[in-house]
């Protein structure tokens, strides 16, 4: 019983570190990806990391949809943010840094 609860907890602080290095992540890429293709368009300043992380959530929130189904449990939600943090994050770095290289 108690092994549960601990393994519970460690779960629940991993997936809390694993939400924040993602957020941290989410905030330098918006950073990168604006530097490539709002500044040379707009002539725009980039945002600051910080400004980044606070627009991604603020989206983020705006854009959440509650999910209807049964809950599940915290090793699939630490399972799902390390699957969508390790692919999604290099995938849209690589494909701007290719689509920056046809920038005029």
């Amino acid at each position: 019983m108690k092994d549960d609860i601990y393994k519970q907890i460690i779960q629940v602080v991993c997936l809390l570190a694993v939400v924040a290095v993602n957020t941290i992540v989410r905030g330098w890429l918006i950073v990168k990806l604006w530097g490539w293709f709002i500044t040379p368009l707009f002539n725009m300043q980039p945002p600051s990391v910080v400004n980044a992380i606070g627009f991604s959530l603020f989206v983020t929130y705006l854009a959440f949809i509650p999910s209807k189904t049964e809950t599940r449990p915290v090793g699939d939600s630490l399972k799902n943010a390390l699957r969508y943090g390790l692919t999604v994050p290099p995938i849209v770095f690589l494909v701007g840094w290719l689509v920056s290289g046809f920038m005029p």
